[in-house]
């Protein structure tokens, strides 16, 4: 989930870039400008639901995942 996050994340910012340079090139009309303030809406949201999905790990869990991955010498 946290790298679906994360390409969301990278798919935003692309577009939100796009259309910025978009707005740029073509200063008279108004709807551009205005997608790309929903963009920045949009990276702020995909910013929010990427830090929520990488929480920080139980610190019992990492030790419960290290004990099984020991090998046992035969």
């Amino acid at each position: 989930m946290a790298r679906k996050s994360y390409l969301l994340l990278l798919g935003a910012i692309a577009l939100q870039i796009s259309i910025g340079i978009g707005s740029i090139w073509y200063p008279s009309e108004i709807w551009i400008p205005n997608l790309h303030q929903a963009g920045a809406l949009t990276v702020l949201t995909t910013i929010l639901f990427a830090l929520h999905t990488c929480r920080k790990v139980d610190p019992r869990h990492m030790r419960n995942l290290l004990g099984k991955l020991k090998i046992e010498d035969p």
